[in-house]
């Protein structure tokens, strides 16, 4: 992975976790973003799934957990079951077991006690994730993503990106990057 690419993960990253919080939290240390972001990259794999840092939101109850990228879903390491949400302890996110996305303040709690996603702030289907909060929109599917926040927009893609604010307009594309300045 050449350097655009792990800037525009990285990025990427950052402005996701960021975009998914609440707005209260914008008061946290620049730190509490590089926390969160290895959040999502830290489930253990079903071979070493020996410490309960994890709980099932649906049971309450602590619980070992793998990841199976094949059908993008979590499971519990003891009864092979999927889990659709779970807690993240040390951060004390909440995650959604189908692609790993953090959650927070997107969970509701139906009338039956059955735990899911707010339909108005968040959709998952198979490879597309939209998340819509205030302004703030964030659209990702296959290799695309996109973020926009008031008057700031970001795009990329596995080899490109773009990134337009008030002032600043970038562009990315393998090596080579362009910017321009209002």
């Amino acid at each position: 992975m050449n350097r655009l690419q792990q800037f525009m993960a990285i990025t990427g990253t950052a402005l996701i976790i960021t975009s998914c919080q609440d707005s209260n939290t914008e008061n946290r240390d620049t730190n509490a973003v590089a926390d969160q972001q290895n959040v999502v990259d830290t489930i253990p794999q079903k071979s070493d799934a020996t410490t309960s840092q994890y709980v099932d939101l649906k049971t309450g109850a602590p619980v070992d957990l793998y990841y199976d990228p094949a059908s993008r879903m979590t499971y519990s390491a003891v009864t092979n079951e999927p889990i659709e949400f779970y807690i993240d302890v040390p951060s004390g996110d909440t995650i959604y077991g189908r692609g790993r996305y953090v959650v927070n303040n997107y969970v509701i709690k139906a009338d039956d006690g059955v735990y899911k996603l707010n339909a108005d702030k968040i959709k998952i289907d198979k490879d597309e994730i939209k998340i819509k909060d205030g302004d703030k929109k964030f659209k990702m599917d296959n290799s695309t993503m996109k973020l926009k926040d008031g008057n700031s927009k970001m795009k990329a893609d596995s080899i490109s990106g773009k990134i337009k604010t008030g002032d600043l307009k970038k562009k990315m594309e393998g090596d080579r990057s362009k910017t321009k300045s209002n």
